[in-house]
């Protein structure tokens, strides 16, 4: 099993509904992408200002199934959109 996370800061100006767009639109991904074995997206609370903004788990057979997600059209064109609005992401990947 092979696992990426990524944590996402978007910009203060991005509003609400972007960010609700966002998430979304990324929870949108494993309906298009088989390889995505499991999913999970979601908006940070609020709690503490130095949270990223959101997060995105996913779950792959292996490292070419992810490969093959990252290079898919619907996680491409997805994240072109993020990056608009996001300033910064951190991002890891390991073998679970």
């Amino acid at each position: 099993m092979f696992r990426h996370v990524v944590m996402l800061t978007l910009s203060d100006d991005t509003p609400d509904s972007q960010r609700v767009a966002l998430r979304d639109a990324l929870a949108e991904l494993p309906a298009a992408i088989p390889e995505i074995l499991d999913y999970s997206v979601g908006l940070d609370i609020g709690e503490n200002d130095r949270n990223a903004d959101l997060v995105v788990i996913g779950d792959f057979a292996d490292q070419h199934a992810f490969k093959i997600y990252l290079d898919h059209p619907a996680h491409v064109r997805v994240g072109a959109e993020v990056g608009k609005w996001a300033t910064r992401a951190t991002r890891v990947q390991y073998e679970r």
